[in-house]
């Protein structure tokens, strides 16, 4: 009996682990895109600054495409946050027992995570594609 609790127990410290390194991970990768698309919207407009009125007008479009990344970013670290509160809720529901509440919060952590997964994808997509925009804009 002894032995089950101390397996049981290692097995719940070594989840906990794997839990806290992909939300570092997650969190890591988050961070990246922001500083991505953020950081390529603030060296534009660096660029921009030293560029005549009329020419700078041309570059709004990428600078604008560059902040929708940043957001995009953004949004996928608050969904991170919510997919959190409701992994400890679920955590919190199996404690009590209460096993149709933790198939609902299963359901809803799920979706939280497909959300921030897309958003964060779309972050990358949305950089890229400011990217494309500057390139197009500079060889012309």
């Amino acid at each position: 009996m002894d032995e089950e609790i101390r397996v049981q127990k290692a097995m719940e410290r070594s989840a906990i682990e794997a839990f806290r390194a992909l939300r570092e991970a997650g969190k890591m990768a988050i961070r990246g895109i922001f500083l991505l698309n953020a950081g390529g919207a603030v060296a534009l407009l660096a660029f921009l600054a030293q560029k005549e009125i009329e020419k700078a007008k041309e570059f709004i479009l990428p600078v604008f495409v560059f902040g929708l990344g940043a957001t995009s970013a953004v949004i996928a670290a608050c969904l991170v946050h919510y997919s959190y509160i409701y992994y400890h809720n679920t955590l919190l529901e199996l404690c009590s027992e209460n096993y149709d509440e933790v198939d609902r919060m299963r359901s809803i952590k799920k979706l939280y995570q497909r959300a921030y997964i897309s958003f964060a994808i779309i972050g990358v997509v949305i950089f890229l594609v400011a990217l494309a925009l500057l390139y197009c804009r500079l060889s012309t």
